[in-house]
């Protein structure tokens, strides 16, 4: 018996589209990546992946991270050695990074304030 070619084909042009939310909280992309079309997306994501890395992600590990950004639960099993991994450092680079300041005194450091 043969196996069926189209057994690891990505399931998500099957699902239906879940509500997706930016919240002013919480972990979200940049609002231009959360406000493009699938395609678009997927599009980004791949540039995204080869300038980071230097070589094409996998297309299921561009799909995921595509469905991670429009807000879907997902789970994503692969063997040792697929790149698991990248698929979360992928998603990080599209994380909104939130830019914090930190104020010191100047005589908490011992130096003279006048």
């Amino acid at each position: 018996m043969t196996p069926n070619p189209n057994r690891f084909a990505p399931l998500t042009q099957t699902l239906p589209l879940t509500k997706r939310t930016w919240l002013a909280t919480g972990i979200n992309v940049f609002r231009k990546i959360f406000d493009m079309k699938r395609k678009d997306l997927i599009k980004y994501i791949a540039d995204t992946a080869n300038k980071f890395y230097g070589q094409p992600a996998k297309p299921l590990q561009i799909d995921t991270v595509a469905n991670l950004v429009m807000g879907r639960n997902t789970f994503f099993l692969a063997g040792t050695g697929f790149g698991k991994s990248r698929i979360a450092e992928i998603y990080y680079k599209l994380i909104l990074q939130k830019k914090t300041c930190g104020c010191t005194s100047l005589e908490s450091v011992g130096l003279p304030w006048r």
